[in-house]
């Protein structure tokens, strides 16, 4: 009897092992099936499917290029009022700022080169200073306009005039200024140009002396000089801020010797001592601009240290 159970209950137990083995495989066929029914619909969804780039392409809407009426109107005022204040500088323009050359009959027979260092050159700033310039020299003073009537005053030059001018022609015919003294029926024409400067060559071999190197100044409540001796050779001399003379220089023990242009060049010899900062040029004593010693007379003599 109790093997007819332990039969039966191995009976039981192989059926159910198989029952469940059948099941087993019932899952994975179903799962089998389905993977394939999935990776059918994947493969058709992937068929189907527009690139990033495609869909982008479909959808992506055209940026459209324009201008504004205001940002097109406003180019056009832009452009009109550049071009009509060219035209305007190129042949309407009537007023004396600029340089201008004095037309000299006694030149007619010189050559080009002599001619042109030997111009007189008239300066109108539009600040009002004018000046006038020959070679490597520059007068400087004052101006004012009222009507066609100028009025000029440049001390160093003795020049207090007063005239009539007009300025006609263009930047491509040339510009020509006119003065006119009604009260000595005289007239003087002038052409517009560039002013030509010479060229002052430094002597072959010229060493900077470190002493002698710098600005100097002499001033004694009236009169105001100053020398600039540069280290490339180079001076510049300055007279009460109304003369101007550029030149070249060199330098012995006790003579310093500046060359310089006017109507032609020009040699000049001065007497000197250089102590630290006291330049002693033919009896005069400059100072060296920036030292104590030259802000202290300054100061004595109530003027304001630059």
């Amino acid at each position: 009897m109790d093997e007819n159970k332990e039969f039966q209950a191995s009976e039981n137990t192989e059926e159910t092992l198989n029952s469940e083995a059948e099941a087993i495989n019932n899952e994975d066929i179903v799962q089998e099936n389905s993977s394939g029914v999935f990776a059918d619909e994947l493969a058709e969804i992937e068929d189907n499917a527009v690139s990033p780039v495609e869909y982008g392409e479909a959808v992506k809407p055209k940026k459209k290029h324009f201008i504004q009426i205001p940002v097109i109107i406003s180019l056009v005022i832009v452009v009109g009022v550049a071009l009509g204040f060219l035209i305007f500088k190129c042949f309407f323009n009537t007023s004396i700022v600029g340089t201008w050359a004095i037309e000299d009959p006694t030149q007619s027979e010189a050559t080009a080169d002599e001619a042109s260092l030997s111009k007189t050159y008239y300066i109108f700033d539009d600040d009002g200073v004018a000046s006038i310039a020959y070679g490597t020299m520059r007068y400087t003073g004052t101006y004012t306009v009222s009507g066609n009537q100028i009025n000029m005053q440049i001390q160093l030059a003795n020049l207090y005039a007063s005239f009539e001018f007009s300025v006609t022609g263009n930047v491509f015919t040339g510009r020509t200024l006119t003065f006119k003294d009604s009260s000595y029926d005289m007239e003087y024409t002038f052409h517009s140009t560039n002013r030509e400067i010479p060229d002052m060559k430094v002597d072959e071999g010229f060493k900077p002396d470190d002493k002698l190197t710098g600005e100097w100044n002499y001033f004694d409540g009236t009169y105001d000089f100053n020398y600039t001796f540069k280290n490339d050779g180079t001076v510049s001399i300055a007279q009460n801020g109304m003369l101007f003379v550029d030149g070249v220089y060199n330098y012995t023990d006790n003579t310093i010797t500046i060359k310089y242009f006017s109507d032609s060049e020009q040699i000049m010899e001065l007497d000197y001592t250089v102590d630290e900062d006291a330049l002693v040029i033919n009896g005069l004593q400059y100072l060296k601009v920036g030292s104590a010693s030259a802000d202290e007379v300054r100061e004595a003599l109530s003027i304001p240290v630059e």
